[in-house]
């Protein structure tokens, strides 16, 4: 029987227990990753929707993506956004009325989208953009996913009063749908953006 080296074994277990520290620091930064973002669901979306009901559907992914994606270098690994949405939904659930659907689902939805697109595109910039886009998108199409509806929902309901009271505009409904969904992925093109300068900032200040 051939005996190793006493430092190879040494080498071997310091190997197993660096990657044990690695997987308990992860665990932690997801659950604190989970709980933040379940705070901004619950805090901040309200505070958007007194601002502006009508841009509410646009402001509040808009920011949901900068903070995910901006955190997302400190948890590299596949499928931590979507562990970290658990908490957030979970949040989201247990303090905002026990509603499966609305926030509760899009949470979980928008972290699937997330997750899926970084798998295709590994993390870099267009995947940023993307996951913005995407991300932007479904908010918009949501109404239309879970309930059915599109033109008669609260959001293009609120935003087509927004327009017209704001604009003195009476737009045709094929037109503000074209202007409702091209102000969603220019709000992720520039959340795409912003997220990465900010994640390769944060590399930066962490080096």
């Amino acid at each position: 029987m051939i005996r190793l080296p006493p430092f190879v074994l040494t080498d071997t277990h310091m190997v197993k227990n660096d990657r044990k520290i690695a997987f308990e620091i992860q665990i932690q930064r997801i659950i604190l990753f989970g709980i933040v973002w379940g705070l901004l669901e619950l805090f901040l979306n309200p505070l958007l929707k007194d601002c502006s009901r009508a841009l509410a559907g646009i402001s509040m992914p808009f920011f949901s993506v900068v903070f995910i994606l901006s955190v997302k270098h400190r948890i590299p690994a596949g499928g931590t956004v979507f562990l970290a949405a658990v908490i957030a939904a979970m949040i989201k659930y247990f303090f905002a009325g026990m509603v499966l659907s609305g926030g509760f689902m899009a949470i979980l939805i928008e972290a699937a989208l997330i997750e899926a697109l970084f798998l295709l595109s590994g993390l870099c910039l267009w995947g940023y953009i993307s996951a913005g886009i995407l991300v932007q998108l479904y908010s918009a199409f949501h109404p239309y996913i879970s309930k059915g509806l599109l033109c008669q929902s609260s959001h293009f309901v609120l935003f087509k009063k927004f327009v017209l009271d704001s604009f003195h505009l009476n737009l045709q409904r094929a037109a503000l749908i074209a202007v409702l969904l091209s102000l969603h992925i220019i709000a992720g093109f520039l959340s795409g953006c912003i997220s990465w300068r900010l994640a390769a900032y944060f590399r930066k200040v962490q080096h």
